[in-house]
């Protein structure tokens, strides 16, 4: 019933990048909550990003989908939100690394 959301092709996020604190480390980072951590050095797992919208999901008003199939979808978009920003922390790197 729900399609599968798809990835963007590699060519649209080859020139995207991601800058950061040099507070944080690593990478972005999920668990299947609806929330994307990031690590910090001063205090670990930081929230920095809230996956909405599970009203218009489940509303009678809206799409009317089991608790189960959004949850589904609220997972993979996290995923891909993740996956999409940790590739363009690792192109901000890729060109830092080759402009050095």
């Amino acid at each position: 019933m729900t399609e599968s959301i798809k990835q963007p092709a590699a060519s649209d996020l080859s020139a995207a990048t991601c800058s950061l604190p040099k507070q944080f480390e690593g990478k972005f980072l999920g668990y299947g909550m609806g929330k994307i951590f990031i690590k910090t050095k001063a205090t670990g797992d930081t929230p920095v990003l809230d996956v909405r919208g599970w009203g218009h999901l489940t509303g009678k008003g809206s799409l009317g989908m089991e608790d189960n199939e959004a949850a589904k979808v609220q997972d993979q978009f996290e995923r891909w939100v993740i996956e999409t920003l940790n590739a363009a922390l690792e192109n901000k790197e890729n060109t830092r690394r080759s402009e050095a």
